[in-house]
């Protein structure tokens, strides 16, 4: 069994402009250049963290990561964040 926090959070009251912006700081992006020729990869802020992505607005991490990316998160701006703590048995897929 794997102990796991579940983050919710959200922008509320920001343009989509603004959170493109602050997505991208968070989770990085693929840059290409030279009309699609070379592409590279930029990370963002928790990149080096073991995170997944289960929806807008709400990720999966280790419980080990969970004060280093409550702290990313409070720096970017975000509101409303929650964390719930939960136990995986098994990861399927």
């Amino acid at each position: 069994m794997e102990s796991k926090v579940l983050f919710i959070f959200s922008f509320k009251g920001r343009e989509p402009k603004e959170i493109a912006k602050i997505n991208r700081e968070l989770f990085g992006y693929k840059d290409y250049s030279h009309h699609g020729k070379y592409t590279y990869q930029r990370n963002g802020l928790l990149s080096k963290f073991h995170i997944e992505r289960v929806a807008k607005g709400v990720l999966l991490t280790d419980e080990v990561n969970d004060k280093a990316v409550l702290y990313i998160l409070h720096r970017m701006g975000t509101k409303k964040i929650r964390r719930y703590y939960i136990t995986v048995k098994k990861i399927i897929g």
